[in-house]
């Protein structure tokens, strides 16, 4: 027995260490991040004004929701370990938050099917329980 449990101990120190190696050597990891929305959720010009089909056209609009989501789905299908996060601050900066206030930010959350970390940001605080609410519900469905 003496000699037993420090041959077992030496047994299991190897095979651990073969295993931290091994998924060590094969495991990558890729995090996406965006953060500062601020209800930008259609593309734009490069300075934040309408994209019109001129620009558009000419490929002069950038950013967008949608832009974002199909970027994500794209390097999820390259890449299997991936992780998206939003560092919030999605309220305040368009008209979309003026007139819709947090129903647009819950729309755009839940259209996309698309597992990920959204955080809770400054701006965000501003809104009050009625509109911390919907955005919680659709993160929550995930």
């Amino acid at each position: 027995m003496k000699l037993f449990l420090p041959s077992l101990a030496f047994s299991c120190d190897i095979v651990c260490s073969t295993i931290d190696k091994y998924l060590a050597r094969d495991f990558n990891l890729t995090i996406l991040h965006t953060n500062d929305i601020h209800s930008h959720f259609l593309q734009s010009d490069k300075r934040g004004g309408n994209c019109t089909e001129e620009k558009a056209k000419k490929k002069q609009c950038y950013g967008g929701v949608s832009r974002i989501i199909t970027k994500v789905r794209e390097i999820k299908k390259q890449k299997t370990n991936t992780l998206f996060f939003n560092a919030g601050d999605f309220y305040q900066g368009t008209v979309w938050y003026t007139v819709l206030k947090y129903n647009i930010v819950a729309l755009a959350i839940g259209k996309h099917d698309v597992r990920r970390c959204v955080l809770w940001a400054t701006t965000s605080s501003t809104i009050g329980p009625e509109g911390l609410y919907p955005f919680l519900v659709r993160n929550e469905k995930r």
